[in-house]
């Protein structure tokens, strides 16, 4: 089984109809203690690129040291927009990167994985189209911002499966 850290509580995980154990804030991810891989969503405010309009938080420091931990040990992935200091902050590199877009995501959004013992399955083709227009953050919900795609939760599911 496949164990999903820090899922936002209305996180398109929940629509994958998969056997996924997922932790979200009322289940509280430092209670993990399987050995599960995993895929780690920590929450990325006080690490992306628009970091300083949030609160700094020492609990969220610690639930990325532990989803960091939890997938050096289990292997999985760890996700977060790109440009994140988080990698920087605690010394690991991402190895994976993609938009968001080519899952049907409404931005662009660029995003870094840090995978360990995991094969990345190739990214889905995404084609152009004229005329295509992307919305920008601003346009966005903080919530709209968080939700992945269903097609990229099951993207990163069946990435950690093999």
């Amino acid at each position: 089984m496949i164990t999903i850290l820090c899922a936002d509580k209305n996180s398109n995980y929940f629509k994958v109809h998969r056997a996924v154990n997922i932790f979200d804030e009322k289940r509280n991810a430092f209670t993990y203690e399987g050995t599960d891989r995993v895929i780690a969503h920590p929450p990325c405010a006080q690490w992306c690129r628009m970091k300083n309009f949030a609160n700094k938080s020492q609990v969220n420091i610690e639930l990325a040291a532990f989803c960091i931990d939890k997938v050096k040990k289990n292997g999985g992935i760890l996700e977060q927009p790109a440009g994140s200091s988080m990698f920087k902050y605690f010394g690991i590199k991402h190895n994976f990167s993609f938009y968001q877009c080519i899952f049907g995501y409404p931005a662009k959004k660029h995003t870094w994985l840090f995978t360990n013992n995991v094969y990345m399955l190739p990214l889905p083709v995404f084609k152009v189209h004229p005329g295509m227009q992307f919305k920008s953050n601003i346009q966005m919900t903080s919530t709209m911002r968080a939700r992945m795609p269903v097609s990229l939760c099951e993207y990163l599911i069946d990435s950690v499966s093999l």
